[in-house]
């Protein structure tokens, strides 16, 4: 539709301008009119810019959803591929291929094949998971080691004099109790002095 059509049609339904205007030397008049159109002109341009950018901004939020479903449709796998592996659906090829990794590692083995979306059986084979299984089985044994047997601390004993000369070498009580224990070691250490 022609802008001036839509002017026209605004200036003739505006009756109260129209009574206003008729009382008015005709050059006022048309000086008034001018006026008005110009007016019209601009808030019917005002407007139209308004929708022209809503209806741009519908557009390019359309082409923004169907950019992402076709990302989408392009990412899924075909249907004949099998969905990714997660705990809740382990194959059974999945599971014997676990039964020699220990209980501790099995999640690790779980999600770096989730995470290089491989079976679980390719994960184990990869050699950065079987590096981790194999540290992980040193770090087993050695702690297997080192707490084998069972061997007696020697029990320490409270003397005052042993604990002043613990007290002496840094080692301060942290209970209440040995707190107390060092004073009154102390206490009878400077007592015994006094006396000689």
């Amino acid at each position: 539709m022609d802008i001036h059509a839509l002017v026209e049609e605004k200036l003739a339904a505006d009756a109260d301008f129209l009574a206003e205007i008729e009382s008015l030397s005709d050059e006022e008049r048309e000086q008034a009119l001018a006026d008005k159109k110009a007016e019209l002109v601009n808030k019917t341009f005002a407007e139209l810019d308004e929708k022209a950018r809503k209806a741009e901004e519908i557009a390019q939020n359309q082409k923004i959803r169907a950019e992402k479903a076709e990302r989408a449709a392009k990412t899924a796998k075909p249907a004949g591929e099998e969905a990714p592996k997660t705990p809740d659906n382990l194959s059974i090829r999945d599971f014997r291929a676990l039964q020699d990794v220990p209980e501790e590692d099995i999640e690790e083995v779980i999600d770096f094949a989730k995470f290089k979306n491989i079976s679980v059986s390719e994960a184990k084979k990869h050699p950065a998971v079987q590096s981790l299984l194999k540290t992980r089985e040193e770090e087993r044994k050695t702690a297997a080691a080192t707490n084998t047997g069972t061997t007696r601390r020697a029990v320490s004993r409270n003397t005052p004099d042993a604990i002043l000369e613990r007290a002496k070498a840094g080692q301060l009580p942290e209970s209440d109790e040995d707190i107390q224990k060092l004073a009154e070691a102390r206490l009878a250490e400077k007592m015994a002095r006094s006396r000689q």
